[in-house]
């Protein structure tokens, strides 16, 4: 049996050299991208855009929540219920089968303005969405044309890590 085992030791063995001699003889390619590519991955993955988009949803909804005011809120309940006696409603009289209650704004100068700021505010967040995804774009620009013009054969050097937040985009220069 000593032999037979010795034999399975020397089959893994000379297995696994083959196998770290086939990996070191072919380098590691990275991956040299375009100008284009660059900045589509930079603007997929940058957490500052995705902050600015989260920012811009967020006060969209707070916007929509204040013009929803003047739609009408409609109440359908009853009256009805399990009691001991007459059982009286809340403004003293009998109880109904059916109650239909409807309520809305019409005119509340507060409200107005309230809307006026929470609609000012989407917009300033939407101009502020714009300039983080310029300064984004132009950050990786710069970035590339400093890779392209300190002479690398390689532009470019992107990779993809994941994190506790989601996947960061790593770019590096090669020398």
């Amino acid at each position: 049996m000593k032999p037979a085992l010795g034999r399975v030791r020397v089959c893994l063995y000379s297995l696994l050299t083959t196998l770290v001699a086939i990996c070191t003889a072919f380098p590691v390619a990275a991956e040299t991208i375009s100008l284009k590519r660059a900045v589509e991955l930079a603007l997929a993955h940058s957490p500052a855009a995705a902050q600015a988009k989260a920012d811009n949803q967020r006060a969209f909804a707070s916007y929509r929540e204040a013009k929803d005011q003047y739609l009408p809120q409609l109440m359908i309940g009853s009256g009805l219920g399990d009691s001991w006696g007459y059982p009286l409603s809340l403004e003293g009289s009998a109880p109904s089968l059916v109650n239909i209650n409807a309520q809305s704004a019409l005119f509340n100068p507060a409200l107005r303005d309230f809307i006026r700021a929470a609609r000012n505010e989407y917009k300033a967040m939407a101009e502020e969405s714009k300039d983080r995804h310029n300064q984004i774009v132009q950050d990786t620009v710069l970035v590339y044309l400093r890779s392209r013009n300190s002479g690398c054969k390689r532009a470019l050097i992107v990779s993809k890590r994941a994190s506790k937040r989601g996947w960061r985009v790593r770019v590096r220069i090669c020398a």
